[in-house]
């Protein structure tokens, strides 16, 4: 092993001795996170898993560092994503639109008993693939 690689090696386990976690010290040094972790286990100074799990993600098999309302920043993200599409409309059935269509709603009347604008009511069926139901309740819309 080189002296320039000696050197990174021992500024990733002084880093992680101090309280760095191991994937922050192989970004500080520009190194494999996997080779960080090899040397840090050589060293024998690798922390327990308990210890490691105190401030990791809440997310089962997650270690990564906590950051916000205990996950990790790609756990909180799909979590706050997740909750964003929940809170922005509610479910779309098929068949209550199969109905509405064929008792003769307008588009407009379609959209508003399901509690969503026409844009995603218009959304929700062309990714069903139900063009069918779009066309039948636009050409009432047009003749109304």
């Amino acid at each position: 092993m080189s002296r320039a690689t000696e050197a990174i090696r021992a500024a990733v386990i002084a880093d992680y001795a101090t309280g760095m976690s191991s994937l922050e010290a192989a970004r500080k040094h520009d190194v494999a996170p996997s080779s960080a972790g090899r040397w840090i286990r050589q060293a024998g100074i690798a922390r327990s898993l308990s210890e490691s799990k105190k401030n990791a993600c809440k997310v089962d098999g997650c270690l990564a560092k906590h950051c916000a309302r205990g996950y990790c920043n790609a756990h909180y993200k799909r979590e706050i994503a997740r909750a964003d599409i929940e809170r922005r409309s509610p479910p779309i059935h098929i068949e209550d639109v199969e109905w509405m269509a064929e008792t003769g709603e307008t588009w407009f009347l379609a959209a508003e008993r399901l509690g969503v604008k026409e844009n995603t009511l218009l959304r929700h069926l062309e990714r069903a693939g139900r063009y069918d139901l779009v066309r039948k309740l636009q050409r009432r819309e047009v003749a109304a």
